[in-house]
C-alpha cells in the first residue's frame, strides 16, 4: 500500500526498486488468512528471501498491516529479522498502521469527528515490541502513527481526512492520494537512515508526477 510513496522517494535514474507482496502472506510468521495456505506461504516467504539475498539490495523495506499477531510470535519476527539484515546492507522496519473506523458506521450527519481513531493500548504495546525487536536486530523502525495521526490534549487521534484527502482508502489500507502527500516523509526516512536516494523530480515530491509504470 506505500508502494507509490516509496517508488517515488527515489530518484529512478539511480535507483531499482523490487516489490515482494503477497496478500495474508506477510514477512514473519505463518499465512493470516485469505486464500493462501501456510505452506503456501512458507513457500513465498523461502522464495522471496532467497531473491533479496540475490540481489543483496543496499535497502530493505519492510511493511505489513500487522505485525505482532497470533498467527507469529516474536522469535518468528525475530528470526525473519535476522536474515533480512544479513541479506540486506540496511533494513527499515516500517511499524503497522492505526486502523481506521469504518466510514459506513462513523459518518453519520455533519461531525467528521466521529471517524476519528484513538491510538489505544493495544497499538501502543504491539508498536513498543516492533521497535524492539527492530532495535535487537539492529534494524531502523519507523512509527507509522506519526504519519496519520496528531496529538490532541491527552489522546493521540487520527483523522480520517489529511491534507484535504482521504487517509484510507478501506479498513486497512492508506489511500492513493494520501501516500502522495507521504513522498516527502518516505524521502525524510531515507535520508535520515543514512539511505542516499538521490534527487526526486520536483513533481514527485510535491506529489503531482504520474503513477508507476513499471
Amino acid at each position: 500500500m506505500l508502494r507509490n510513496a516509496v517508488w517515488r522517494a527515489f530518484n529512478p535514474k539511480t535507483w531499482s526498486i523490487h516489490i515482494f507482496a503477497r496478500d495474508g502472506c506477510g514477512w514473519a510468521g505463518s499465512v493470516n488468512g485469505g486464500p493462501l495456505s501456510p505452506a503456501t506461504c512458507a513457500r513465498l516467504q523461502a522464495e522471496a528471501l532467497r531473491r533479496i539475498r540475490a540481489l543483496q539490495p543496499d535497502v530493505l523495506l519492510l511493511s505489513e498491516h500487522l505485525v505482532v499477531e497470533r498467527f507469529r510470535s516474536r522469535a518468528d519476527i525475530a528470526s525473519s529479522l535476522a536474515a533480512f539484515q544479513r541479506a540486506a546492507a540496511k533494513t527499515i522496519v516500517i511499524g503497522h498502521t492505526p486502523l481506521p473506523r469504518p466510514w459506513n458506521t462513523c459518518l453519520v450527519g455533519v461531525d467528521i469527528t466521529r471517524c476519528f481513531t484513538t491510538l489505544d493500548a493495544t497499538f501502543r504495546n504491539e508498536r513498543k515490541v516492533e521497535q524492539q525487536l527492530a532495535a535487537r536486530a539492529g534494524a531502523t523502525f519507523a512509527d507509522t502513527s506519526a504519519w496519520l495521526c496528531v496529538r490532541a490534549g491527552a489522546q493521540t487521534v487520527c483523522p480520517p481526512v489529511i491534507a484535504g484527502v482521504p487517509a484510507y482508502k478501506d479498513h486497512t489500507h492508506i489511500s492513493a492520494e494520501y501516500q502522495l502527500k507521504l513522498i516527502p516523509i518516505v524521502r525524510a526516512l531515507l535520508l535520515s537512515s543514512g539511505v542516499p536516494v538521490g534527487r526526486a523530480p520536483e513533481s514527485d515530491i510535491q506529489g503531482k508526477g504520474r503513477s508507476p509504470t513499471r
